[in-house]
Formats: structure tokens, sequence, C-alpha cells
């Protein structure tokens, strides 16, 4: 069997278009050329890893300029702290924003929404980084927190599939690293930093596999899917 791309073509008639964009113009305000039977969205990784850049470069300069940082006197307590501030004062707010606008407009019975009442799985964050960047566990577990207490009371379609539990396991952290080698693939020797566990992020087949069944868990229990 045939792999299939992981989402639409981000395009209509030559011209870049957005995933909400896309979604919108399959729901065509409530009227899509073939049933709809649930939406899945994930997103805001991106946003955390240039969260993630701009302290490493921020730090960078400082500690070339003048040899201290104001976040900490080594870079890698400055680096913990900087990703700290920057995620609560603006990476998470902005993601949740981001979560509930694109909710809103697959909802929306506006002129140009989605019309859309279906289920809706809202699929949340793990950690890969979480024995390179100490302290992250935290912010990504008080991000899917946050998800359920701010965005999930305004959209009753919308269930909530949260990865953490599983990726993240293990009462230590070599337990937890050993899920996170097992999920992602952060200690693949094939991929980019491999072999010092911060390769790459993405879920591995099994992390693929698991994530899938948890957004089918999430979907069966959508009480709009029935």
């Amino acid at each position: 069997m045939g792999s299939l791309p992981l989402h639409n073509s981000l395009s209509v008639a030559g011209q870049s278009i957005s995933q909400l964009q896309d979604a919108l113009s399959i729901l065509k305000e409530g009227h899509p050329a073939h049933p709809v039977r649930a939406i899945t969205l994930n997103i805001g990784s991106n946003d955390e890893l240039a969260a993630i850049k701009q302290c490493e470069d921020e730090i960078t300069v400082e500690l070339t300029k003048t040899g201290i940082s104001k976040y900490g006197a080594s870079p890698a307590s400055a680096g913990a702290a900087c990703i700290k501030e920057r995620s609560e004062k603006i990476t998470a707010p902005h993601i949740l924003a981001n979560i509930g606008d694109i909710l809103g407009m697959l909802d929306s019975t506006a002129p140009g929404g989605g019309h859309y009442t279906g289920p809706i799985v809202l699929l949340g964050f793990y950690n890969p980084d979480a024995l390179v960047l100490p302290g992250s566990d935290a912010l990504q577990e008080g991000l899917n927190a946050a998800i359920e207490a701010e965005i999930l009371p305004h959209f009753p379609n919308v269930t909530f599939a949260n990865p953490f539990p599983v990726f993240n396991r293990g009462k230590t952290p070599a337990q937890e690293q050993a899920s996170i080698c097992t999920y992602t693939e952060m200690c693949n020797p094939a991929d980019p930093g491999g072999s010092s566990d911060d390769g790459d992020i993405h879920p591995s087949p099994l992390g693929y596999e698991t994530l899938g069944r948890l957004v089918n868990q999430a979907y069966l229990a959508n009480p709009a899917h029935y």
C-alpha cells in the first residue's frame, strides 16, 4: 500500500494558503462536497521551537558582547530562564489564542466560517526536549492543562488527545528518556544530533501509531460523533 501525504497541499490555483484557509475551503460554509466526519488539529510546536531559537540567539549575543546574560550566569541557566519567561508571557498565550481562533472559525456560522458541528479532536503536546531543556516538562504540562481549562469549555464538539503521559512516561529522568527514545526520533543516530539525544523531535513509527490511537480514543469520546 502506498503512503499518503500528511496534509493536503496548501495551495489553491498556485496561491499559497494557510491550513485554516484550506479547511474552510473544504467545509464550504456547511456545504462540503463530501461528508466531513471529523477534524483533527495539532498546532503550536513550531512556535515553541522558534521561541527556543530566539532565546538561544539572544543569550549568545549577550554572552558574546558582555560575558553575562540577564537571564542567568551560565548558558544553561540563562537558557532555561529565558525559555520559561518567553513561554509563560508570549509563546503559550499566542498558541492558546491561535487554537481558539481556529476552532472558532471552523465552528462559526458567520459568512466565511466553517459552519461545522461535527467532532474535532485537538492533539496536545509532548516534550521531546525534557532532558535537553531542564524545566521544560512543567511548561509543556502547563500548556496542555491550559488548553483543557481555557479552550475546551468553549467548544463542546472538541475533545483533547494528550500524548504527554505516554511520550514522557517515567518516574525518573532515565525512564522518561527511554520513553522519549521509544516514541520519537530523538535518539535515532541516523538523525541530526541523535547521538546526544537531541535529534529529530518528530514521532517514531511507534509514536505515530500511538498518536493515532490517542486521537481515535478522543474521537470515540467526542459527543458530536454520534
